[in-house]
């Protein structure tokens, strides 16, 4: 179970390592996300004035004007939309994931700003469909009022964050992955949120926003960050998820971000192998490394001459086949058997 207050202390520790690229990246993230503000007010017209004239008391020739003037703005705020939506979805939302991607890397002491156009330089249409869809959604939801829209907008909090890890995975497998992970966490999400309120009036009332571009902002990302770890490893194994599976070799190493997600996640999770035969209750911890897969089924059996140490390296940062040998593609925090 996580708390609220590990989550922060890890972010800050991790943005006293990076503070001016933190800084850089989340006010690039406010500005992707912040849509636009209008004001919504209503002018009214005084009530001691004379009459408004109705429109069948004007002459043919203003009621024409006054009908084309009409479909003009309507047209204008039209042609507004659809250039701002393309805006939204075809820049603003592959640089959001490029954020995302930021802050993951940040976490894992990988401190370029060249991932900041991953959304671009990874699968890109697939980036722009999935972040698509998932407006949509969140749109229409909105529209049966705001609990329900809150509630999936909540489910849906961790697709930026698969798509930066892994940009091939398909919109069915992300939406499913994101609600799995926030599945029973929403609560607690929203309420590591409306923790952050305090430091938001602060920053509004007391510093105009400064305190929030320079501190507040970089704060809540790097948590959010440190949030999609733990519920990754909820998922996949605390070995993988968290700050451990870095330094593990899977991410800067081919791992999960470059393709290892993928293909542990088609071949593994859904259909049980994951779970059943992988990481979690047969894979790296009962079976593996730990309790005797090494010497059982690795070195003794031809998996660690064969397949494992000569030609990849350790052997426990290979995956096991059906023959629990090892293979020499992927790591143990990829998922389960490759051939199920």
């Amino acid at each position: 179970m996580w708390s609220r207050q590990q989550l922060k202390e890890n972010a800050k520790i991790t943005q006293g390592n990076c503070y001016w690229q933190s800084v850089l990246v989340a006010f690039i993230a406010a500005f992707c996300m912040g849509g636009s503000g209008g004001s919504s007010g209503s002018g009214g017209s005084s009530s001691g004035g004379e009459d408004v004239p109705y429109m069948g008391t004007w002459s043919p020739e203003l009621q024409e004007f006054f009908v084309d003037v009409l479909i003009g703005i309507i047209v204008l705020v039209l042609v507004m939309i659809i250039i701002g939506a393309a805006i939204q979805a075809f820049l603003l939302n592959p640089l959001y994931v490029g954020t995302r991607r930021c802050f993951l890397c940040f976490n894992c002491q990988d401190y370029s700003l060249d991932n900041l156009g991953y959304g671009f330089k990874g699968n890109y249409k697939n980036c722009v469909k999935i972040m698509f869809l998932r407006s949509m959604f969140n749109f229409f939801w909105y529209l049966l009022f705001i609990v329900p829209g809150v509630i999936k907008a909540y489910e849906y909090r961790m697709i930026p964050y698969i798509i930066a890890e892994n940009p091939n995975i398909s919109s069915k497998e992300a939406f499913e992955l994101s609600k799995k992970m926030m599945d029973g966490e929403k609560m607690e999400a929203f309420i590591l949120d409306l923790s952050f309120i305090g430091w938001h009036l602060l920053s509004v009332f007391f510093t105009c926003g400064i305190l929030s571009i320079f501190y507040v902002n970089p704060y809540v990302e790097h948590t959010n960050a440190q949030l999609y770890f733990v519920l990754k490893s909820k998922i996949f194994g605390s070995a993988y998820g968290a700050n451990q599976y870095a330094y593990a070799g899977g991410y800067q190493n081919g791992g999960y971000p470059n393709g290892g997600y993928q293909n542990s996640y088609q071949n593994g999770y859904p259909n049980g192998d994951y779970q059943n035969s992988g990481y979690q209750n047969g894979g790296y911890q009962n079976s593996g490394y730990q309790n005797g897969g090494y010497q059982n089924s690795g070195y003794q059996n031809g998996g660690y001459q064969n397949n494992g140490y000569q030609n990849n390296g350790q052997p426990y940062d290979q995956n096991y086949n059906n023959n629990q040998n090892f293979n020499s593609n992927q790591n143990p925090y990829d998922g389960g058997n490759n051939n199920n």
